[in-house]
């Protein structure tokens, strides 16, 4: 496997990287905020129903989603086909003076070498096109047959001065008839674009463009170099010395731009003449070249690459549906399982007794029926189906009435169990009767027992019978296991009673919870503020009975 753009392959990689290590630090600022906005006794009923394992796995379903998203704009390949290729374009011959006149410095740097930049630029504008050089001064020749390689043509071009060829002068009927011949074997349209300071020494050319114009359907658009003024010719002498050239009588030579002869050559075969100097190649292209009918050069099969983007297109489409069909609440374990057996319900439910299947309550309905419970007094119920319909609704509002009716019932049971607990009147009542009972039976045994003492004292005594002392005795025991018996029971009626206070002290505890868990989802629960504080003064004083005992 290859990727046309193997940089955002990379890329893909260590965006899955950076994705999570951006997400993992949002996490821990988001618990940093958390404690801001909540005590951090509170934290844990905010986060009750949050998932923390689903959390993370939606952040790694972005971050794959990121990933293949980019792997796709990678392009991945492999495999390849065959596909056939057709060139459609034109056949182009560039002509180029390589005299002596073209080394005049009227343009810079000179002639010669601004032609040159002016076909390089052209050629970059091309598409499809092939193109021919041929060099000319006093003969000419092909420097580069016509060819799709605009490497090699460019190669050619470069190598271009004026002393490739060795005869002077100015021949364009021999650099017409050259481009001709290196089009010779193309029936496509062709185009000869000449360009020259137009001195020419033989006066065929016209007469050659419009022969080729009639029999090869060749046309000519002809690029004029240099002054209309007038401009002498540097060259340097033996030693390297910078001269002008001059002619036999010792003159300078002045290379004049000939632009009529330019412009008749043009129009005998339908073409323009345009001048270097004002933009004349670009002018070549939009109005000439690019208005000409282009044909089939050639077709070959090449060997294609086959893409595959598609693959990692779809995987990021559908972890992105997924990401999206997931929420971050926990699971009740029923929900749980009712997802384990779902491919069973998907067949029962093409079965023809579907229609006996009832749909799932939502979270309104739970807590309709936990209201219906409350009114029935059946608290437990009520506080299941509250808490059903706080794991299924997403509406905080709705979260915090259930709450608030959660602890309405943990408020009622409190009370239920202050009305079967003993009251505080009763207990110290109870208490204070044993200790009278304990006060009278030592009253009552003090004398018995001091009258024992004394007859025991007597010895041999005949003043009191065995029998009146054992009596004597039996009765001091009874009334002290009936003192026992009182502090006894007043000691299990207080345990009773410390017992009933400790329940009734934690459903209250629930109540009071329930109602800051309501309170935290809708801070503008009125009802709930005034039933927490109810629940805080119940709660204080419910630790003072406590402490009494």
């Amino acid at each position: 496997m290859s990727f046309a753009y193997p940089i955002l392959a990379i890329v893909a990689i260590v965006s899955f990287f950076a994705y999570l290590a951006v997400f993992a630090s949002l996490q821990r600022g988001r618990k940093a905020l958390l404690s801001k906005f909540a005590a951090l006794n509170l934290l844990p009923s905010l986060e009750v129903n949050l998932s923390k394992f689903k959390v993370w796995l939606k952040g790694v379903c972005v971050a794959l989603a990121i990933m293949f998203m980019l792997l796709a704009l990678a392009r991945p390949q492999w495999g390849y086909k065959w596909e056939e290729q057709r060139h459609v374009g034109l056949d182009i011959v560039f002509a180029l003076d390589t005299s002596k006149s073209m080394l005049a410095e009227d343009i810079k740097p000179n002639r010669l070498e601004r032609s040159k930049l002016a076909i390089s630029d052209i050629l970059d504008r091309l598409d499809g096109d092939r193109v021919g050089l041929v060099a000319f001064s006093g003969q000419a020749f092909l420097q580069c047959p016509v060819t799709l390689d605009y490497g090699a043509f460019k190669m050619s071009l470069e190598a271009l001065d004026t002393n490739i060829i060795q005869r002077g002068g100015t021949n364009i009927a021999a650099a017409i008839d050259e481009a001709d011949a290196a089009l010779a074997n193309t029936k496509n349209q062709k185009i000869i674009i000449l360009i020259s300071d137009g001195e020419e020494l033989e006066s065929s050319g016209i007469a050659r463009a419009e022969k080729i114009s009639k029999e090869q359907n060749a046309k000519i658009f002809t690029l004029g170099v240099g002054s209309t003024t007038g401009e002498p010719i540097p060259v340097r002498d033996e030693r390297g010395n910078l001269t002008f050239l001059k002619d036999e009588n010792g003159k300078l030579v002045s290379s004049v731009l000939n632009e009529d002869l330019l412009k008749k050559v043009a129009q005998a075969t339908g073409g323009f003449y345009a001048s270097l100097a004002e933009n004349g190649m670009d002018e070549i292209f939009e109005n000439g070249i690019s208005k000409e009918v282009k044909s089939e050069l050639s077709s070959r099969m090449k060997k294609v690459a086959i893409e595959r983007f598609q693959i990692p297109l779809a995987i990021a489409i559908a972890i992105i549906v997924f990401e999206l069909l997931l929420g971050t609440r926990r699971a009740f374990a029923k929900k749980l399982a009712t997802r384990s057996i779902a491919p069973l319900l998907a067949f029962a439910l093409l079965s023809p007794n579907y229609s006996k299947a009832q749909a799932t309550p939502d979270p309104e309905s739970f807590f309709n029926s936990g209201v219906e419970a409350f009114k029935a007094k059946d608290l437990k119920k009520a506080k299941d189906d509250f808490y059903a319909s706080i794991a299924t609704s997403y509406d905080l509002g709705m979260q915090a009435k259930a709450y608030y009716n959660i602890a309405n019932a943990n408020y009622e049971e409190a009370k239920a169990l202050c009305e079967k607990s003993p009251s505080i009147e009763e207990a110290q009542g109870k208490a204070l009767e044993a200790v009278k009972q304990a006060e009278g039976a030592i009253s009552q045994g003090n004398p018995v027992l001091q009258k024992a003492q004394q007859t025991l004292k007597s010895g041999g005594e005949q003043a009191l019978k065995e029998k009146s002392l054992q009596d004597q005795l039996k009765q001091s025991v009874q009334i002290c296991e009936g003192a026992k018996k009182a502090i006894e029971d007043n000691s299990k009626s207080q345990g009773e009673l410390v017992n009933s206070i400790k329940n009734i002290e934690a459903a209250a505890n629930l109540a009071r919870k329930n109602y800051e868990n309501a309170i935290v989802l809708d801070p503008q629960f009125q009802y709930a503020k005034e039933n927490l504080d109810a629940s805080n003064k119940a709660i204080e004083k419910l630790n003072s009975f406590e402490k009494q005992f």
